[in-house]
């Protein structure tokens, strides 16, 4: 693998990646980097927090449930290894398909920009941008090492806005929003905008939009159905 397509190389160097995602469109190594280290701390993370305090704040947090009877079938379901699974689902199918849905999306946009390039280029591309999201995993393990084992999810992601900007205290309907949106997902929506400039030669404001345009639509419909 040429210095150019090395995974980390696109967070020092994005231009050289982009330029040699074009040559040779690879993307396989990277992906398999984020999956694997996301899949890591999240099964390190189920085996060492406190699994009954755990269960209990997930029970407590959700206003759904009410009755006792309720809570008695939350907690039932709430096992550790039930956690574990849909963890692993989530990253194995999530990641691999999010970047599908992007690739997609990217591919048609692109044509539109005047973008000719085939699809393997444009998973690579998403797949590259992604990449600053596995800086989160350490700064998630370093939350985890220094708790007492009582930390939610989303107490983990110290680099999300609700824990960067509001001390981890957003209020509703803007808290899964904040909680949800981080620096690395930033970085990753400005590589996508450098990217898409380098390859097509479009004003920067076009190809940031263009990046931004995703994010924004699923952010925003994710608003609005918290408002309602």
């Amino acid at each position: 693998m040429t210095s150019n397509l090395a995974p980390w190389n696109v967070l020092l160097d994005p231009q050289g990646t982009f330029s040699a995602l074009e040559q040779k469109p690879r993307w396989l190594f990277s992906l398999s980097l984020l999956v694997l280290s996301n899949l890591a701390i999240w099964i390190y993370y189920y085996q060492v927090v406190d699994f009954d305090w755990l269960q209990n704040f997930l029970v407590s947090s959700n206003p759904d449930i009410r009755t006792g009877n309720e809570r008695a079938q939350a907690l039932h379901f709430l096992q550790r290894g039930n956690l574990v699974r849909m963890a692993c689902l989530g990253v194995l199918i999530g990641i691999p398909l999010m970047c599908l849905i992007s690739a997609t999306y990217y591919s048609l946009v692109g044509k539109l920009m005047g973008i000719d390039e085939r699809f393997p280029a444009w998973y690579g591309f998403v797949v590259s941008t992604a990449f600053p999201g596995i800086l989160s995993v350490p700064v998630m393990l370093g939350a985890v090492l220094m708790s007492d084992g009582r930390i939610s999810p989303e107490q983990m992601n110290l680099l999300s806005i609700n824990s960067l900007f509001f001390d981890g205290n957003a209020e509703a309907p803007f808290k899964g929003l904040m909680d949800a949106l981080n620096l690395t997902t930033l970085w990753s929506v400005a590589l996508a905008g450098y990217g898409l400039r380098q390859w097509s030669g479009r004003s920067w404001w076009l190809c940031l939009f263009v990046a931004l345009l995703p994010m924004a639509m699923i952010y925003g419909a994710w608003l609005a159905a918290s408002m309602a």
